[in-house]
């Protein structure tokens, strides 16, 4: 039988012509909260070839800031899904665990980063699906947008035809046909009103509420016709600044995940309380080395600031009794005055 590598290259999917195989559906389901994204990958191939079995394999590269989390085939020759195991469990030489209910469907990998799953032979018309889900981050972009960008729908590559059985060590290139069938939709869940989705690398619907929408491409053959930036979305914010907490229950355990977006075009009192030991243990040259560093850390406080001196032993005691006071060059002065005594 030949040897056909598909899948995913660098950054990118493969989609090119052949005669040995053929790509026949990619589904993109993207699950978007604030800036945590789920994206997850199905492919489904086959073996085009009227009389000629193909051995399949699969190689996958994750894009960058990306997290692997789950992995799983289906092929005529059985089933293979992942097992993550964090370390020191899992052997630093073996950083993606699987198991499969055949020999024929075996992942590897010598980083996290990227591995190659062999699927086994293709019999004539016989197909194999994949399924790929990795986690990423969107990005806050402006003053009140989320950017979800996917870089896997345009990219293209190469893969390589062989025969294994063959004691000839020539390599052909060949081609993926296009894909028969694509479909995308992105799942997005904000903590205030979304304003608007816009997208400038593809014509998009998108069906919204007042902090949901799901997003779909108006054709989605277009993912195959893509710019080289591959798949971008914006989402504007009514209100970014808006604190947010987001709890997501599995039925074992519970996580959140706490937004805080302060805006730092708001006029703000900015406050320092110094606290000095003025104890018994610190005296000789630790309070002289407190008191120079004291000295230093007043001359250096930003225009517009408020501070207040406090000391401590067995008692405590304020330099300023009713509130903090604003840096001026007076109280600059009775500050540098205080710590001298």
């Amino acid at each position: 039988p030949a040897l056909v590598t598909v899948g995913y290259m660098g950054s990118g999917m493969t989609h090119l012509e052949s005669d040995s195989i053929a790509l026949k559906k990619l589904v993109v389901e993207t699950n978007v909260v604030m800036l945590a994204i789920e994206v997850q990958l199905r492919e489904q191939y086959m073996n085009i070839n009227k009389d000629k079995p193909i051995e399949l394999v699969y190689e996958f590269a994750l894009p960058a800031n990306a997290v692997f989390t789950k992995l799983s085939a289906v092929t005529p020759n059985g089933n293979l899904h992942s097992l993550l195991k964090e370390k020191p469990a899992a052997q630093p030489a073996d950083p993606l665990v699987v198991t499969t209910t055949s020999d024929s469907a075996v992942a590897s990998t010598e980083r996290t980063s990227s591995f190659t799953i062999n699927l086994g032979i293709l019999k004539p018309q016989e197909t194999a699906e994949v399924t790929i889900v990795y986690a990423t981050e969107g990005q806050f972009v402006g003053d009140d947008s989320v950017k979800l960008h996917l870089p896997f729908l345009c990219a293209s590559t190469s893969a390589s035809a062989q025969a294994p059985c063959s004691s000839s060590s020539s390599v052909t290139t060949t081609k993926l046909r296009p894909v028969c069938l694509t479909d995308l939709h992105v799942h997005v869940t904000m903590p205030c009103k979304i304003s608007a989705i816009t997208s400038a690398t593809h014509v998009i619907t998108a069906e919204r509420s007042d902090k949901t929408a799901t997003v779909a491409l108006a054709d989605p053959s277009s993912m195959l016709y893509s710019s080289p930036d591959g798949f971008a979305m914006l989402v504007k914010l009514a209100n970014p600044y808006e604190p947010s907490v987001f709890i997501q229950d599995n039925g074992k355990t519970k996580a959140a995940m706490l937004t805080f977006c302060p805006n730092l075009d708001v006029d703000v009192k900015i406050e320092f309380f110094f606290l000095v030991d003025v104890s018994k243990s610190m005296r000789g040259a630790k309070i002289t080395a407190t008191k120079e560093t004291l000295k230093l850390f007043l001359r250096s406080l930003p225009d517009g600031s408020w501070f207040n001196l406090v000391t401590f032993g067995g008692t405590y005691k304020k330099l300023y009794e009713a509130t903090s006071v604003e840096y001026t060059d007076k109280t600059l002065r009775e500050g540098i005055e205080a710590v001298k005594k």
